[in-house]
């Protein structure tokens, strides 16, 4: 938000109307910044890692058509505090056959993974 917007995020049926109606013509509103940034080393990270279809480059392949796709997005509402993570994958997959998938998550510090 580079400390020059603030959102407020009022909860399902709670309007700005209801907002304004709290304060008086005149009230003022004082915002000040709270600096609680943390050292860089004390910062902990969250990676995922992807990688890529060697199958897919194989043309004798039957079952993979398409190249996986990884998506990643927002849950619509600042309220939910999630990030949506999906994955597509383009196979065809007979009766009696398998899939097997595997992602990997890594958590350190952020100076470990950077």
């Amino acid at each position: 938000w580079n400390r020059r917007s603030m959102f407020i995020m009022p909860s399902d049926g709670y309007t700005e109307v209801d907002l304004n109606d709290k304060f008086a013509m005149g009230d003022e509103i004082i915002v000040g910044i709270a600096d609680y940034e943390k050292r860089e080393e004390d910062n902990l990270a969250v990676g995922f890692v992807h990688g890529r279809d060697k199958e897919y480059l194989d043309k004798s392949n039957a079952w993979l058509w398409a190249p996986s796709m990884l998506k990643f997005g927002f849950s619509g509402s600042y309220l939910r505090d999630y990030t949506v993570f999906t994955e597509i994958v383009h196979a065809n997959i007979k009766p009696g056959e398998s899939y097997v998938n595997r992602q990997y998550i890594m958590v350190d510090s952020y100076k470990s993974m950077t």
